[in-house]
């Protein structure tokens, strides 16, 4: 049950009846590792409670801190609060017992401030020992330095679905058919899994199809967290299309509060995946502050976060259009040509990493 609440598919009622479970399981059995993992995960991800999720996390790793999960979420969990001296003394600890679990996080270290390059480097190290997982973040580091070519191909030779990372780099054409390969592997809205088809629609601008599917999604979360922006900017865009700003109303003002929930409990890192400025930047954007909104997200582009590209949404056309995002884009830019240097340079001329990734004569050349 805790599993299933994880990944989000349950409502509120789902939710605590899963914790209670766990609680009971706890009194039954109070060593058993998991049951606390799964309560934190419930806190963080589902009821937006990160404080509580952060002190049973904090518990579990004076318990047992070397166990690998336990290890990584406290790790995360301090990244996130700017605690980074004290997760880079953690992970030296870790490295005497477990090298490869530090090796994970000090990715995650030495990614922080817009070190993309770093990131994509640590995935190629790491990729044989976590091929799927580093198989991810190499594909979307190959598009944060604008290698869009090689992050096509690298899918395309793997067999796996990457229909998110398509629709962000992908033409017109290939944008449509993964829309309508999506519309038809859920063709019912009501089916919880059917989110990546309505984010799909709307990306578009097929809203009128788009909205039953972010209905679904609406009704069956529970808050909009930091990693939803895209979900909630599809769902406001096809409410207003709908002519139901109040509706639209509505999914702002969920942002904006777990926004002030996440900043009182302290985290305010940015990463390249995930930034509290840029959430709020963008809700206060669409709720018509305008200067502040861009303000925010402009701190989030210059912390690291990666803005992904606004033209393969049309639910952020507004956005792109204002001159102080284009300049925002063209600072990204920069940075991009800059991270995307320091990556040739390793693998370019003596690649040591050619069993996980070896970039096309032109990449080189270019």
């Amino acid at each position: 049950a805790a599993s299933d609440v994880y990944k989000r598919q349950g409502g509120k009622r789902e939710i605590d009846a899963a914790l209670e479970s766990l609680r009971r399981a706890i009194e039954l059995n109070p060593t058993y590792e998991p049951s606390y993992h799964w309560m934190a995960a419930i806190y963080r991800q589902d009821r937006g409670e990160h404080e509580a999720a952060f002190r049973i996390t904090e518990n579990l790793a004076r318990r047992s801190p070397y166990q690998r999960n336990v290890f990584w979420t406290h790790i995360g969990e301090l990244l996130a609060r700017g605690r980074i001296q004290e997760a880079a003394q953690r992970v030296s600890n870790m490295r005497i017992v477990d090298a490869l679990a530090a090796d994970w996080s000090q990715q995650d270290i030495d990614a922080l401030n817009g070190n993309w390059a770093s990131e994509l480097i640590w995935a190629l190290k790491l990729h044989n020992e976590w091929p799927g997982r580093m198989h991810y973040i190499l594909t979307w580091t190959l598009v944060a330095v604008g290698l869009h070519e090689e992050a096509k191909r690298l899918v395309n030779s793997d067999g796996r679905p990457h229909d998110d990372l398509i629709m962000t780099i992908g033409d017109h054409g290939e944008r449509i058919s993964i829309v309508e390969s999506l519309a038809k592997d859920y063709p019912e809205p009501d089916d919880p899994k059917g989110i990546s088809a309505g984010v799909a629609l709307a990306a578009v601008g097929d809203y009128k199809r788009a909205l039953p599917y972010l209905e679904t999604w609406w009704r069956g979360w529970t808050q909009v967290g930091a990693g939803d922006s895209l979900m909630a900017q599809a769902l406001i865009a096809a409410r207003r299309d709908a002519g139901d700003q109040e509706g639209a109303d509505e999914v702002i003002e969920a942002l904006k509060t777990n926004v002030r929930r996440l900043r009182a409990a302290g985290i305010t890192v940015t990463s390249r995946t995930h930034s509290v400025d840029y959430v709020e930047g963008v809700a206060s954007y669409l709720a018509g502050e305008r200067e502040n909104g861009l303000e925010l997200i402009a701190k989030a582009a210059k912390d690291g976060f990666f803005i992904l590209p606004p033209e393969a949404f049309a639910f952020q056309s507004s956005l792109a259009k204002e001159p102080e995002f284009v300049r925002i884009l063209d600072d990204q830019a920069k940075h991009q040509a800059r991270e995307r240097e320091k990556v040739l340079q390793v693998v370019c001329k003596d690649n040591p990493y050619a069993d996980a990734w070896t970039p096309l004569d032109e990449t080189c050349e270019s």
